[in-house]
């Protein structure tokens, strides 16, 4: 509630805040403690065999089989099937299903149109789209395609000088042969990234202008601290490659500033309602970016309402769809679910996950938290991340095959909150210190703690201890069956054939696709115009893959972290 102080509205919730020195083992009732212990033993007892089954049901959210309608595109699918029928969009693929593929349009991002009709490795560029060329069993494209931003060159420099403001200057932009020129606006991009040389870019459109991003609003990075330009690319990559998660397309292009080379950037497909509509969500549902870390910590209750919004005047919770108040749906799950699960759970036998399997999809969010251990991003936990609250019905009507029905009984309905990768810049052995700011992949690591979001022992939450949690992973994590399951994923990632074979393939292809656009960069931290900085980061970034699943695989085996 809100008191008066001094004259000054200030918000009182007392309940939220853990007083100097206590601990989680200090809060717990010792008749709770005492009923915890038995079902410890019993666990003991039965054995650890069953720990999918007791950490979380199956995630509804499962790709379609053949024959299941596949609305959003090849993602709908399970992987080798293809979205047969899909020209691109939606609104012309009415009827497409999953199945045998004709056409590489037909398949996700990157595969190919086997002659058996599988989606996957292609072996010759004419398995792949028009304009792509098969390298290393990928479709990439021939050549990285260049956009010409204009705007007023006063305007640029004040763009590059200014950088933490966000105004909109006035611009145009062709793309493909066309120009766009409808409402086009651009400002700086990102956060500490802003104060580099190389910025990165919002462009944004108004609704209904034609305009040649993923979306209407466009972002550009410029992957200047990664030396390579693939972590980012090939951690989205990973993602979609192992999980079933909505994850963010992404691609290369490169960036021209009024006719002139600016470099190679990266456009990262932007999390909204549009975003939701193609994997098969509903669009109108909320979700929220976090988009700095609170001073307790990732989904931690805050002192007061409004302060899931904006706290010390910065947006903290930042609606990416929904309607106005769908805030409050946030608040519900972090203080009457997360929050009380939390102090169900106190003393050292794990948390208690009762009320948080009933309306999170814990199956998916093990996954998620497995792959940022693999790919070892710890920018994740506090923030940089997009959680929503989706309906099962929604999906499941989504997949109808031809001549089916579905019950569009809302009172049946269980909504889900899923947590959605963003911002994976920190991937691949780039650590983010003090030290290294300039260039967070100047030290490259590939043994660093896996378990981000997990509290430390006998800590109060949050702020000030150095590592700052994540309610939401901490419940998981600290839930004995459900880290069994996240220890069995992460191994069995860092031992999938994507990891060990496919994904440096990519690389090396990739290299072949951007050593042009690589070389005409003029604004990156590679600065050997030979490219021998480049390659060598190349091979430091193959050298992490092989390296990262031997310290998973040891780590797992011996419970280290």
């Amino acid at each position: 509630m809100l008191v008066e102080d001094d004259g000054v509205a200030v918000c009182e919730r007392t309940f939220i805040h853990f007083p100097d020195g206590l601990t989680r083992a200090s809060m717990m009732p010792l008749a709770h403690l005492v009923q915890v212990l038995l079902v410890f033993v019993a666990l003991l007892i039965v054995g650890c065999d069953n720990s999918e089954q007791r950490c979380a049901e199956p995630s509804p959210f499962q790709r379609g089989a053949a024959g299941m309608f596949c609305t959003a595109g090849p993602t709908d699918c399970e992987p080798g099937l293809a979205c047969r029928g899909w020209t691109g969009d939606n609104e012309t693929s009415s009827g497409a299903v999953c199945g045998a593929c004709t056409d590489a349009v037909e398949c996700p991002t990157l595969d190919g149109c086997g002659d058996d009709g599988v989606c996957g490795a292609c072996v010759s560029d004419g398995q792949c789209r028009d304009d792509e060329a098969c390298r290393l069993g990928f479709c990439l494209p021939e050549s990285v395609p260049v956009w010409n931003l204009e705007l007023d060159e006063t305007d640029w420099q004040k763009l590059q000088t200014d950088w933490y403001s966000d105004y909109y200057f006035d611009c145009s932009l062709q793309a493909g042969g066309e120009k766009f020129d409808d409402g086009c606006e651009v400002r700086p991009y990102g956060s500490t990234s802003r104060r580099y040389p190389k910025k990165s870019l919002r462009i944004r459109f108004p609704d209904g202008a034609d305009h040649p991003g993923f979306t209407r609003k466009i972002t550009l990075r410029a992957e200047y601290n990664d030396s390579t330009y693939m972590r980012t690319f090939i951690a989205y990559e990973t993602f979609r490659r192992l999980t079933s998660l909505p994850t963010p397309n992404v691609r290369f292009i490169e960036l021209q500033i009024n006719g002139e080379t600016y470099g190679l950037m990266l456009e990262l497909e932007r999390n909204g309602p549009k975003f939701l509509e193609e994997n098969g969500r509903d669009r109108d549902l909320p979700m929220f970016e976090a988009e700095r870390a609170p001073p307790w910590g990732g989904m931690m209750p805050m002192a007061c309402s409004d302060e899931y919004e904006f706290f010390d005047a910065k947006e903290l919770y930042n609606q990416k769809s929904g309607e106005d108040g769908d805030i409050e749906a946030l608040q519900q799950l972090i203080e009457d679910v997360l929050w009380q699960d939390y102090l169900d759970s106190q003393g050292d036998i794990g948390s208690v996950l009762d009320r948080t399997r009933q309306v999170v999809d814990l199956d998916s969010h093990v996954s998620y938290l497995a792959i940022h251990g693999l790919i070892q991003n710890r920018d994740h936990v506090a923030a940089n991340y997009h959680v929503a609250q989706q309906s099962e019905q929604q999906w499941a009507n989504h997949f109808i095959p031809d001549g089916g029905t579905q019950s569009q009984d809302a009172s049946t309905d269980r909504m889900w909150w899923e947590v959605y990768p963003y911002d994976l810049d920190t991937s691949f052995g780039c650590v983010y210190d003090s030290v290294n700011v300039d260039n967070i992949c100047d030290d490259l690591q590939s043994d660093v703690w896996w378990l981000g979001g997990l509290f430390p022992d006998d800590e109060p939450v949050g702020y000030p201890h150095e590592q700052w949690g994540n309610l939401l992973s901490h419940l998981v994590l600290d839930n004995a069956d459900c880290r069994n399951v996240f220890n069995h994923r992460l191994r069995d990632f860092s031992q999938d054939p994507w990891w060990t074979e496919r994904l440096p393939e990519l690389v090396v292809g990739l290299r072949e696709t951007l050593k042009d656009p690589v070389q005409r960069d003029n604004n990156d931290l590679n600065v050997e115009t030979d490219l021998s900085d480049w390659e060598e980061s190349i091979y430091e970034l193959l050298q992490f893959i092989p390296a990262r699943a031997s310290y998973i695989q040891e780590c797992v085996d011996a419970e280290c972290g």
